[in-house]
């Protein structure tokens, strides 16, 4: 099947939910700058039923509120991956981008480990767009 631009679009959109994402409190994050000051990782958690994602977000340097974005690999990804490589660069042209492990794979939890759902990869991307991560520099 090829893959038309409105099938991307659609895709993209289905799996990116760009908002601007609104401060909450979540478990205390890690910084470390990336990339000559242009933008922080914080390393962040949430929940999805039972379970523990684990992510990353990198916030674009500046003021906030910057847009949101979050992102999800292929198939049997982890966030070290493909989404590693999005971020970064997402994140130099001043979007925020979470990138995180779905259930049963990388940092995450979930049994049966390296278990393919694609019903529990959307529910933990909306999960990602619903945790109301900080993004705004600091």
């Amino acid at each position: 099947m090829q893959l038309t631009r409105r099938m991307f679009t659609r895709q993209m959109t289905f799996w990116a939910a760009a908002t601007s994402i609104p401060v909450t409190a979540l478990k205390p994050a890690i910084a470390r700058t990336g990339n000559a000051n242009m933008y922080d990782i914080r390393e962040v958690t949430f929940t999805r039923d039972a379970d523990t994602l684990v992510g990353q977000l990198f916030v674009p340097a500046g003021n906030g509120p910057f847009p949101g974005v979050a992102i999800m690999g292929p198939v049997a990804f982890v966030k070290e991956q493909s989404p590693l490589q999005y971020a970064s660069r997402l994140a130099q042209r001043g979007l925020a981008v979470l990138i995180f492990d779905p259930r049963y794979h990388g940092a995450s939890s979930g049994e049966p480990r390296r278990f393919e759902s694609g019903k529990a990869k959307i529910n933990d991307l909306r999960a990602a767009c619903c945790a109301g991560f900080p993004c705004r520099a600091g």
